[in-house]
Formats: C-alpha cells, structure tokens, sequence
C-alpha cells in the first residue's frame, strides 16, 4: 500500500491516494501521510501532496505520541533539511485549525440587542 511513498514516486503516490482514501490505515493502522512524514529522508512534495488531498494530522503514531511530536524529535536530533520543512508546514497546519476551533464560533448578542 506505500510502496509509492517508500520509492518517492511522486506519480505513483497520485495514482494510489487521493481524497477517498487519503486517511486509509493498513492493517497495521498506519496511515500514509504517518509513513511520509516519518522515512529516513523524506519527501516534502509528497507530503504537502497528502495534505492537499485532506490527510488529517490529527493522530498518534504510537501510544501517547502524535504525529507532529514524532515529526519535531526527529527534526530536532537531525541534519535532515527536509525533516525541518515538513515540521514546519505540520506546524502551520496546527496552528490554522487551533485557530478554526478557537475563532469561529457563534456569536452571542449583546445585552442591548436582547433587550430590542
């Protein structure tokens, strides 16, 4: 199922995910933006590919341990430039739906409009 993100097959990678299947864990449950994000050297192309299509960074990739904290202890103890770009793109994300959840929400009348 990740041969194409294992071989950095870009093209392969759009043949086999997309918005249907983009979160989809094997049987393992691991799911391919997991993979992508955590390879030795791996591909910011096909990670932001991921993301476009919809992959939720929201999930632990062991117990206790989420996706973006195994991303920036790998960034943090390595040289890999790529590591670092791809925690800061999951960063951005973070920080855009923290923001979705915190900021919209309905808004509440005044005391003067509830009086009117």
């Amino acid at each position: 199922m990740f041969s194409s993100i294992w071989a950095s097959d870009e093209n392969a990678v759009r043949d086999t995910f997309g918005f249907d299947n983009v979160d989809t864990a094997d049987s393992y449950g691991v799911r391919p933006l997991h993979v992508a994000c955590l390879r030795v050297y791996p591909d910011f192309e096909i990670v932001s590919y991921l993301l476009g299509m919809g992959a939720s960074i929201d999930f632990e990739v062991s117990e206790g341990l989420s996706l973006i904290d195994a991303v920036r202890e790998r960034a943090i103890s390595s040289d890999i430039e790529s590591m670092k770009s791809i925690l800061h793109l999951l960063e951005n994300i973070e920080f855009k739906n923290h923001l979705s959840d915190t900021l919209i929400k309905p808004v509440k009348k005044t005391i003067r409009e509830k009086n009117v």
